[in-house]
């Protein structure tokens, strides 16, 4: 299968978000949605981007196997596991505690952005604490 993670990287390394491919006419809402999911894009989508960004494919884009993306999900949910642990110990909440807070703050971060809001410090922070 092919990963677009290091198209995401090369994003991020430019200073620049997902959305801004669509929102700067590189490629469609679509087509952003199929390279979220590792879907098959055209070539002409690849040059486009590759325009956009000033790389080569390669630079985007790599063919990885089931068993490499088995091992790497392996491998983050063992990280979950040890920052779970952490979090729980360091807080004294439950795991399913620390995803419910999880939740509620990530969709009041996501309204903000939405209304075109910055996000602060302050709007990680739960402010029982």
């Amino acid at each position: 299968m092919i990963s677009y993670a290091k198209l995401w990287i090369l994003l991020q390394k430019q200073g620049k978000k997902r959305f801004d491919l669509v929102e700067d006419g590189v490629i469609a809402r679509g087509t952003l949605t199929k390279l979220g999911k590792n879907d098959s894009v055209t070539t002409d989508t690849i040059s486009k981007i590759c325009d956009y960004l000033d790389c080569q494919p390669g630079d985007i884009m790599e063919r990885v196997t089931k068993e490499q993306v088995e091992e790497t999900v392996k491998v983050m949910n063992q990280k979950f596991e040890e920052m779970f642990d952490m979090l729980s110990a360091a807080t004294g909440k439950s795991r399913e505690e620390l995803l419910s807070e999880a939740a509620i703050q990530s969709q009041a971060i996501l309204k903000k952005l939405q209304n075109g809001e910055q996000i602060t410090l302050e709007d990680t922070i739960d402010p029982a604490e």
